[in-house]
């Protein structure tokens, strides 16, 4: 099994657009750790 992304891409578009269920999707297919997600799209804080 793959570790999780430590540093993710810049991406397309600005975080705060990124919806909240490919986010989750991220997460689950560990491209994104949930302490990211925090960090860059506020997510968890909901």
């Amino acid at each position: 099994m793959r570790p999780a992304a430590r540093d993710n891409g810049g991406g397309f578009g600005p975080p705060e657009k990124r919806s909240r269920d490919d986010i989750a999707r991220d997460i689950k297919d560990r491209y994104l750790t949930p302490e990211r997600a925090a960090e860059i799209y506020d997510y968890g804080a909901d």
